[in-house]
């Protein structure tokens, strides 16, 4: 069970009025984006290997993202710039592995970017919000 949530600086509650329509947060934001949040962000009681293993797999997302920075592949050699290229793929290979059992959509679509021996060209898994 969750603690509380807010929406708007006050405590969700349906006897207070205040509410929030899942159904509606998924057609805006996708099925996978709210699990995302709920598994990352929202406070639990009780049982946490859920949020351990979230953070588990965001800091693969922050090891490729702090590689990226220091490789900057865009400016290698062609041959070193192949190394790192498949590094980075390898990481997106193993995050779609360790996603599907939280996020099987995302992860399909992550591991369909990296399939096969031409990338796709990139598309974001979540929407952007605010823009």
């Amino acid at each position: 069970m969750h603690d509380y949530l807010t929406a708007g600086g006050r405590k969700i509650s349906k006897s207070s009025g205040v509410t929030v329509d899942p159904v509606a947060l998924v057609h805006a934001y996708g099925v996978d984006a709210v699990r995302w949040w709920l598994l990352r962000e929202v406070p639990r009681v009780g049982d946490f290997d859920f949020r351990r293993a979230a953070a588990a797999v965001w800091a693969i997302v922050e090891q490729a993202n702090r590689y990226v920075e220091h490789s900057r592949p865009w400016r290698q050699p062609p041959e070193e710039r192949e190394v790192s290229l498949a590094t980075l793929v390898r990481a997106c290979r193993t995050l779609a592995v360790q996603l599907e059992p939280f996020l099987p959509t995302a992860a399909a679509r992550v591991a369909a970017g990296v399939s096969g021996t031409r990338l796709a060209r990139p598309e974001p898994i979540f929407p952007r919000l605010g823009g």
